[in-house]
């Protein structure tokens, strides 16, 4: 008697859990057909950072508490670099292409406060000009000029070179103000020589008083 009833209950326990085995299965079956795809992580965009400007170099248009001199043009040529943004870094100056040995001239008549040598620059001149105006001219052939001489506009002061890391023969010229930099196209007469061929300098200029 006891045989039977634990024969009847066995075979009860065994039809309950396979009529739940089916639908366990069922809800797993479509839990794993409806369950989301492992999404792969967003791709890091990478910002491109471009650099600010030096402090030393500004970009806007100059606004002086002091008149600045009648500026010349130091050489007669095409502009191969202009001011400002370029692709490895900055430029505080333009590049005017010229034949080797062409005469440079005095932009505005000042002192002469600087010829010698730089690595970058190559030989070059610095000259003080009123009201607290500085030009540079780099990269020369040759300087004609020495300390302390006293120059007036339009007077040869150097030769066109390609000393100092640059890579074809041209004027670096630079004008600045209680030592910062500014575009020298804002400031010199027209007709601007507007044509960019490529830039001739190998690296970017960085201050002369270091």
């Amino acid at each position: 008697m006891r045989g039977r009833r634990l024969a009847a209950l066995l075979f009860t326990l065994i039809v309950f859990l396979a009529s739940m085995a089916a639908p366990l299965a069922e809800a797993h079956r479509r839990g794993a057909k409806g369950a989301p795809r492992s999404k792969k992580p967003p791709a890091v965009r990478r910002v491109m950072r471009v650099s600010s400007p030096p402090r030393t170099l500004v970009m806007a248009v100059p606004d002086f508490s002091e008149l600045p001199p009648m500026f010349a043009w130091p050489v007669d040529g095409q502009l191969s670099s202009k001011f400002g943004r370029r692709r490895m870094g900055w430029h505080q100056g333009i590049d005017i292409m010229a034949d080797l040995g062409t005469p440079v001239w005095a932009a505005a008549s000042g002192t002469v406060v600087l010829s010698g040598y730089e690595t970058r620059y190559g030989r070059l001149l610095k000259i003080e000009h009123a009201n607290g105006f500085t030009t540079i001219y780099a990269h020369n052939d040759e300087n004609l000029v020495e300390v302390g001489d006293r120059v007036v506009i339009g007077q040869p002061i150097a030769s066109v070179g390609r000393t100092g890391r640059a890579t074809a023969h041209h004027v670096h010229f630079e004008i600045r103000q209680a030592g910062l930099a500014y575009n020298p196209l804002y400031m010199l007469p027209l007709p601007p020589r507007a044509t960019l061929i490529e830039e001739t300098e190998e690296e970017d200029h960085e201050d002369t008083d270091d």
